[in-house]
């Protein structure tokens, strides 16, 4: 957590719509949208129960290397490879601005 929370301190908020577009974008996307989910779902985990924001694209989607690049937090192997979603830096950790 301590990591991720000095990540954002060096990481502007504020862009969550302009970094999804452009993963969409780097994901070959024609179409995206970008769905605030307000309902509360009664489900064993409450930390993902809701609200939410929906991300959705029709581009080709991640590679199993690059959700593993997301997930691990700053060890982003993305930068040398431009044709890959997100290769540009970390601006998909931006989205942590929104999240729990």
């Amino acid at each position: 957590k301590a990591q991720l929370l000095r990540i954002l301190e060096d990481y502007p908020g504020g862009q969550l719509v302009s970094e999804a577009v452009q993963n969409a974008e780097d994901g070959g996307a024609s179409q995206f949208t970008l769905l605030l989910d307000l309902r509360h779902h009664a489900i064993e985990h409450q930390a993902i129960a809701g609200p939410a924001f929906v991300l959705i694209d029709n581009g080709r989607g991640f590679s199993e290397r690059e959700w593993t690049s997301l997930r691990a937090v700053n060890k982003s192997e993305k930068r040398s490879s431009p044709s890959e979603i997100g290769a540009f830096g970390m601006g998909s950790r931006s989205y942590f601005h929104y999240s729990d």
